[in-house]
């Protein structure tokens, strides 16, 4: 190979090096980001959550605590002691709930008003009223009492049906003391809530009854909305089952999430808690991250997810703007180097050349003719040399430029709170 050839291909390769570098530095800076806004993501939405389970368990001791009071206790048990003169408990339960089932919705019969109008039913409105002007907003929909035959003995309110023993909510508070049943839509009190279902019992542990209560979600949602007005992603609340119960933008009460991200939950639930997909919904590319309800001390958690969106080209924009920059300053540099290098490789080769005649006009004893051509060889090799040193000069500036960008890359790999990649650069300077 000639020797242009190789000094052109040495220019060259010093070019797309730092191409490479470039780019290889920009892929890694995107990974880098991208761990560390996925983890810290995921932190954040566990974090959420476990406010939000914390805040359904405190509501739960509300009411189990209410639910222990003496004078519940008391007026649930004159309840059951009623039923017993019934003598046909079932066929009169059967017939009341017909008729109560059967009435239009805006009208109360004289035995509903009865119920809404007793004793217990007044301290339970109160109750509600309690929280509903704490909170600012309708915070308890309802609030019921049954007795063990699973039939309302006290209410807050007209509910739906006289008898609740058929619900599952009933069943699971009598078998566990506590039910919290999925966010729906509450037909008695017109609101979007959770029911807190709790089991009462006489001081001896017998069944006595349940207490129901409605409580809206709103006050459950208020914590993400307080935390993403201080974050830039999109969140959701999601059900177990991918119903959408909240969202940042606008959204569908109870619509369903995407397949892809749905499938990812479910496929990662106990492994990485984030990922870059592409979902079919507006084919953007996203980084998500996601918690899965582990519950609060008795309350074994609803299996909501909280979802944490970002779109990938709003959180790589600037290792984007820096990749251009890069890859800018390379063409510059390759551009430059190759003509420079075509420069410098022709006029070595020149004076190379003309080294050899001035040895061959030597060797046939042509003196005189030496002396001028070595003359003229020798301001050759000056002005090879002046332009070697140049060139020696740029060769430094860019390499002081690469040690530039290797700075700004550790820089940003500073504030992600990573390693430095790059621990020579002051010896790439010298």
């Amino acid at each position: 190979m000639r020797i242009r050839q190789k000094l052109l291909l040495g220019f060259v390769g010093i070019a797309l090096l730092v191409a490479v570098v470039g780019y290889a530095s920009g892929r890694a800076s995107q990974q880098v980001l991208c761990e560390n806004i996925g983890q810290s993501s995921a932190v954040l939405a566990a974090k959420i959550l476990e406010h939000i389970d914390e805040q359904i368990q405190k509501k739960a001791e509300v009411f189990q605590e209410y639910s222990a009071d003496s004078t519940v206790r008391q007026f649930v048990a004159e309840s059951n002691q009623e039923f017993e003169d019934i003598a046909d408990t079932d066929a009169y339960i059967k017939e009341t709930d017909r008729q109560w089932v059967a009435a239009s919705e805006d009208y109360i019969t004289p035995f509903m008003q009865n119920l809404i109008d007793n004793e217990l039913s007044e301290k339970l409105r109160e109750k509600a009223a309690f929280y509903n002007a704490k909170y600012g907003s309708k915070t308890i929909g309802e609030i019921f009492v049954t007795n063990k035959h699973g039939v309302n003995a006290a209410q807050s309110k007209k509910t739906s049906d006289y008898l609740q023993a058929d619900e599952q909510w009933w069943q699971d508070a009598k078998q566990n003391g506590l039910a919290v049943m999925d966010v729906d839509y509450d037909l008695s009190s017109g609101i979007y809530s959770i029911a807190i279902c709790t089991r009462i019992d006489d001081d001896a542990g017998n069944f006595l009854g349940v207490m129901k209560a409605v409580v809206n979600i709103n006050e459950i949602i208020a914590h993400i909305q307080t935390t993403e007005k201080e974050e830039p992603g999109i969140f959701k609340l999601l059900t177990k089952d991918g119903r959408i119960i909240y969202a940042t933008k606008n959204f569908k009460l109870f619509g369903h999430s995407s397949n892809e991200l749905l499938s990812h939950f479910y496929e990662q639930k106990k492994h990485k808690l984030y990922a870059v997909i592409t979902t079919d919904e507006d084919k953007e590319e996203k980084l998500i991250a996601h918690a899965h309800s582990k519950g609060y001390k008795d309350y074994k958690g609803l299996g909501w997810f909280l979802v944490i969106e970002y779109k990938t080209k709003d959180i790589f924009a600037p290792v984007a703007h820096l990749q251009t920059r890069i890859l800018t300053i390379t063409a510059v540099i390759m551009i430059f180097v190759i003509v420079f290098g075509l420069l410098v490789s022709s006029t070595i080769s020149k004076s190379i050349g003309n080294f050899a005649d001035i040895a061959e006009k030597i060797s046939r004893g042509h003196l005189d003719s030496e002396i001028a051509e070595r003359k003229k060889a020798q301001a050759k090799l000056q002005e090879s040399r002046e332009q070697l040193e140049k060139h020696e000069q740029l060769q430094a500036e860019h390499l002081e430029q690469i040690a530039q960008l290797e700075q700004e890359i550790n820089s940003l790999l500073a504030e992600l709170g990573r390693e430095p990649e790059y621990h020579d650069i002051a010896q790439n300077q010298t």
